[in-house]
Protein backbone atom coordinates (compact mmCIF):
# COMPACT_ATOMS: atom_id res chain seq x y z
CA UNK A 1 0.00 0.00 0.00
CA UNK A 2 0.70 3.47 -1.00
CA UNK A 3 0.18 6.94 -0.67
CA UNK A 4 0.49 9.80 -3.04
CA UNK A 5 0.28 13.38 -1.93
CA UNK A 6 -0.67 15.92 -5.13
CA UNK A 7 -0.12 19.08 -5.20
CA UNK A 8 -1.80 20.07 -8.74
CA UNK A 9 -1.62 23.14 -10.85
CA UNK A 10 -2.57 24.40 -13.98
CA UNK A 11 0.46 23.55 -16.83
CA UNK A 12 2.27 20.53 -13.68
CA UNK A 13 1.89 18.56 -11.05
CA UNK A 14 4.25 17.78 -8.02
CA UNK A 15 3.78 14.14 -6.19
CA UNK A 16 5.10 13.08 -3.09
CA UNK A 17 4.90 9.06 -2.53
CA UNK A 18 4.93 7.83 1.25
CA UNK A 19 4.58 4.11 1.69
CA UNK A 20 4.13 2.25 4.98
CA UNK A 21 7.44 2.55 6.47
CA UNK A 22 7.17 6.34 5.92
CA UNK A 23 10.20 6.46 3.24
CA UNK A 24 9.48 9.25 0.77
CA UNK A 25 9.79 9.91 -2.89
CA UNK A 26 9.17 13.22 -4.86
CA UNK A 27 8.39 13.91 -8.47
CA UNK A 28 7.20 16.57 -10.96
CA UNK A 29 5.42 16.53 -13.74
CA UNK A 30 4.23 18.77 -16.80
CA UNK A 31 0.67 18.48 -17.84
CA UNK A 32 1.48 17.07 -21.08
CA UNK A 33 1.04 13.49 -22.27
CA UNK A 34 4.31 12.78 -22.01
CA UNK A 35 4.67 13.38 -18.40
CA UNK A 36 1.32 11.76 -17.08
CA UNK A 37 1.98 8.50 -19.38
CA UNK A 38 4.80 8.07 -17.38
CA UNK A 39 2.93 9.61 -14.02
CA UNK A 40 0.58 6.44 -14.70
CA UNK A 41 3.34 3.80 -15.15
CA UNK A 42 4.03 4.45 -11.46
CA UNK A 43 0.43 4.05 -9.93
CA UNK A 44 -1.11 0.62 -9.27
CA UNK A 45 -4.36 -0.36 -7.60
CA UNK A 46 -3.13 -0.24 -3.95
CA UNK A 47 -2.74 3.49 -4.05
CA UNK A 48 -4.26 6.16 -2.35
CA UNK A 49 -3.93 9.34 -3.86
CA UNK A 50 -4.73 12.30 -2.38
CA UNK A 51 -5.12 15.70 -4.99
CA UNK A 52 -5.41 19.41 -3.69
CA UNK A 53 -8.73 20.86 -4.77
CA UNK A 54 -8.49 23.27 -7.22
CA UNK A 55 -9.89 24.60 -10.75
CA UNK A 56 -8.50 20.80 -12.41
CA UNK A 57 -9.02 18.86 -9.80
CA UNK A 58 -11.69 17.15 -11.20
CA UNK A 59 -10.69 16.50 -14.90
CA UNK A 60 -7.46 15.14 -13.27
CA UNK A 61 -9.20 12.43 -11.10
CA UNK A 62 -10.97 11.51 -13.43
CA UNK A 63 -7.78 10.49 -15.59
CA UNK A 64 -6.39 8.54 -12.56
CA UNK A 65 -9.36 7.02 -10.54
CA UNK A 66 -9.22 3.60 -12.11
CA UNK A 67 -5.49 3.15 -12.19
CA UNK A 68 -5.02 3.50 -8.42
CA UNK A 69 -7.58 1.98 -5.22
CA UNK A 70 -9.05 5.46 -4.00
CA UNK A 71 -8.95 9.13 -4.96
CA UNK A 72 -9.62 11.61 -2.21
CA UNK A 73 -9.86 15.72 -2.52
CA UNK A 74 -8.30 17.95 0.03
CA UNK A 75 -9.23 21.68 0.53
CA UNK A 76 -6.48 22.99 1.93
CA UNK A 77 -8.97 25.66 3.32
Amino acid sequence: MRFIGIDLHSNRFNICFLDEEGNKQRYRFELVAEDLERFYSLLDHETYVVVEASTNTFAFTDLIQNKVKQVLVANTH
